[in-house]
This record gives structure tokens, C-alpha cells and sequence, in this order.
């Protein structure tokens, strides 16, 4: 059995730095700028404004803040059909995904449950968020948001602060 030799140069780094991350904003930006044509206004609601219930923690009255202008990517998934004594009911649901630090650093939001998305003409309701993509395999640098949402029945009546 040979005997192990240290070798003469040093292995490549298991990690990825600050540079590399920073390139890769900078691609996601300009594919979000001039590549993604999906774009929509997300409403971010107020928590300090809205007038909760005191047991359910449930929005009775709902405050948002000024629209912002985001771009994203749309996914539209299968619509869920029930039926009961009343009829038939009908909700559609899409996916929308972010680039996490574009929202954080640049835009300075926060991506939460309960927020809408105004999206071709309709109302998008966040229910359910997931961050799937590490960037590199580095689970410390998660590179997307997922947001899963329901469209939304009645069209809330959103009041800025």
C-alpha cells in the first residue's frame, strides 16, 4: 500500500465569498430587469394600522402600505375544484418567485403571509412561504422567496398610511 503525500498546492475553497455572491445579484438583477416580463404591485400590510381580533388574531380591518412595484417570476397552479350543499367552488392558486436579495437590500420589504400581489388584474393573496434555492449549496444564503398564494374573492379596499 503506497504511503500518502502531502500535495504541493492547496485544495480549492469549499465556500464561495462576498464577490461571487455579489456577481450573481448582479446577474439576477439585470435577468429581472430586462429578461422576466412578469411585474405587479405588492401591498404589504400595516400590522401596526390593521385592527386585529383579540383571540383569533384574525385581520378584521385591513391597513397596507403604499403599493411597490416588484418584478417576479408567475406560476400558475392547478385549479382546486369542491363541491358542497352551496355548489360548485372554484380557487385558483399561483407561485410567485423572488430574488430574496433583491427585495431585501434593494426595495427593503419583506416578503410575509397575509400580503396581496396585484397581478394581471387580479389579487393574489400570500398564504404560504418557502425559501428553496440555496445559492451554492450554502444553506446560510438562501437565494429565492417563494410565495404561494389564493386569489383573492372580493377585492379588499386598500388604504395607504
Amino acid at each position: 500500500m503506497p504511503k500518502w503525500t502531502r500535495p504541493s498546492y492547496a485544495p480549492p475553497p469549499l465556500y464561495v465569498n462576498k464577490p461571487e455572491r455579489d456577481f450573481q445579484k448582479q446577474i439576477a438583477d439585470e435577468v429581472q430587469e430586462y429578461v422576466l416580463p412578469y411585474e405587479g404591485l405588492y401591498f404589504a400590510v400595516d400590522t401596526e394600522k390593521t385592527n386585529w381580533h383579540p383571540i383569533y388574531r384574525e385581520a378584521i380591518d385591513k391597513f397596507f402600505y403604499d403599493p411597490i412595484y416588484v418584478r417576479f417570476f408567475a406560476d400558475y397552479e392547478d385549479q382546486k375544484t369542491t363541491t358542497n350543499k352551496y355548489g360548485i367552488d372554484r380557487k385558483s392558486n399561483m407561485v410567485f418567485h423572488f430574488h430574496k436579495r433583491r427585495l431585501n437590500e434593494d426595495l427593503r420589504i419583506e416578503v410575509r403571509e397575509g400580503d396581496f400581489i396585484y397581478y394581471n388584474e387580479e389579487y393574489h393573496e400570500i398564504k404560504r412561504l418557502s425559501e428553496p434555492e440555496a445559492l451554492w449549496d450554502q444553506i446560510q444564503f438562501k437565494n429565492g422567496v417563494t410565495a404561494h398564494c389564493e386569489k383573492s374573492r372580493n377585492v379588499p379596499l386598500f388604504e395607504s398610511k
